[in-house]
């Protein structure tokens, strides 16, 4: 396929047009990443996250408020413990629903049952007052109600737990971070090699077309100064080089018609030249009479005659010389003569 400039042109604009197209998409696809991951970590982790410190806030205020009915049997007391712990169930069942394989679901199932054997021996307890007033804390255990070891457990397996979702909360964003930080290095050397590729194609552009213009200045000045021989070498197959293939065929014919015209300059100089020296001495010869005598009005005649063709052959003579100059046959010698005029 002949690859002319409007080619060219189109070629580099559409290699242009890919590249950004490329860096759009690929743009787009680390956007895409980056907005799963932040919605994996707001819909889930942190959503999650903050329902385990919220159930550590039920978990200790339930205690809490179950130890204060235990010593001062205020009903109040109870309704509390006993909402924070139905709500405390109602979330626990929330994160168990929706963090199904996760690594710490044995812990969540373990919070669970702990829970609820919490839960009955706190509720056996509640059936004894005023009877369980002032009981021990053994005492209160064995009837399936926490002691301060087991709280402080099950409180450290919740904490456990926070700190699990942030270290994976963490580290998703350090990965977000990383797809960011990726997106942001190869967008910039995306942007730059368009960037340089953009430069080189310019100068590419620039040189295709300013050195085969360049060569044609230089064929046009050497016709200006007579020189056909020269040639113009331009290889390309786009416009300029159809251009240079058509100007080296003209300089061939303006060198063929250049050469017909010297040799037919030459040749009719040369046959001229031959007949009027002939009639010059003949002109000569009968003004010295050697014809015969001659009459004062043929001498006039005869005179014209003699210079007249003396300037022809003059005319002639100069001729050939400026043919044998085109021709380098003849050193050209410039000096002043008297007028100021260069001569040869």
């Amino acid at each position: 396929m002949k690859l002319t400039l409007t080619r060219k042109i189109f070629l580099g604009y559409f290699i242009m047009i890919c590249l950004v197209l490329v860096e759009g998409f690929y743009a787009v696809y680390e956007l895409n990443r980056l907005n799963r991951q932040t919605r994996s970590m707001v819909q889930g982790e942190v959503f999650s996250m903050d329902l385990e410190k919220r159930l550590l806030d039920l978990f200790l205020s339930q205690v809490g408020n179950e130890k204060k009915y235990l010593v001062v049997h205020d009903r109040d007391f109870l309704s509390l413990a006993l909402s924070k712990g139905e709500e405390f169930d109602k979330i626990l069942l929330q994160l168990m629903a929706g963090r199904r394989g996760v690594p710490f679901m044995k812990d969540l199932e373990e919070i669970q049952r702990l829970h609820e054997r919490h839960i009955k021996g706190f509720l056996s307890a509640v059936e004894d007052v005023p009877g369980d007033q002032g009981k021990g804390e053994a005492e209160l255990s064995g009837r399936g109600m926490m002691g301060e070891a087991e709280v402080l457990a099950m409180t450290g397996r919740i904490e456990e737990i926070i700190r699990i979702e942030e270290l994976s909360i963490a580290r998703k964003m350090s990965e977000a971070q990383a797809f960011s930080q990726r997106a942001y290095t190869i967008t910039i050397g995306i942007v730059a090699s368009m960037g340089l590729f953009g430069l080189l194609m310019a100068w590419l552009m620039i040189r295709s077309i300013q050195e085969p213009i360049q060569k044609l200045k230089q064929g046009t000045q050497y016709i200006s100064e007579g020189i056909f021989e020269k040639r113009i070498l331009i290889s390309s197959k786009d416009e300029f080089g159809d251009l240079a293939r058509a100007f080296n065929i003209m300089t061939q014919r303006l060198s063929e018609l250049e050469e017909m015209k010297r040799e037919f300059i030459a040749n009719m100089s040369h046959e001229l030249r031959t007949p009027l020296t002939s009639i010059k001495a003949a002109a000569s010869l009968m003004l010295d009479q050697v014809p015969g005598h001659i009459t004062d009005k043929q001498k006039r005649v005869l005179c014209i005659i003699q210079e007249e063709t003396g300037k022809l052959i003059r005319l002639i003579n100069n001729v050939l010389d400026l043919s044998r100059l085109r021709a380098g046959m003849m050193p050209y010698l410039k000096s002043l003569n008297g007028s100021g005029r260069p001569t040869p």
